[in-house]
């Protein structure tokens, strides 16, 4: 288990979206697993892009033409993107997942070697 209190990162500006602040608490593995913290102020608009889970924890606005509010979650595949455009402040939790066409299956002779 990773055990983490968000109170110990800071928010930092996201480049090109002004309005977001980000705290990314961590990348793991060689596969860069992550998560991260992303805060918006009213009329903020957010692009969230790359293989991850996205839960709204606080706020409400719209998102690719229909609703978000609280609890709200979203899957996007590698490739894949969508604009939160936030109605008040808001906040969204990413859970990045792994890279899937960066693992490669271990070849015979390094299972061999385990």
């Amino acid at each position: 288990p990773i055990l983490m209190d968000p109170r110990n990162y800071r928010w930092m500006p996201l480049d090109g979206a002004p309005g977001v602040e980000e705290k990314a608490l961590g990348t793991f593995t060689d596969c860069s697993i992550r998560a991260a913290l992303y805060k918006l102020d009213p009329g903020a608009a957010f692009t969230a892009t790359g293989r991850g889970v996205y839960v709204v924890l606080a706020g409400r606005g719209e998102l690719e033409g229909g609703p978000y509010a609280r609890f709200t979650a979203l899957h996007l595949e590698t490739g894949e993107s969508a604009v939160y455009r936030c109605a008040g402040a808001g906040e969204i939790l990413l859970l990045g997942l792994p890279e899937i066409a960066r693992m490669r299956a271990p070849a015979v002779a390094e299972l061999a070697e385990t």
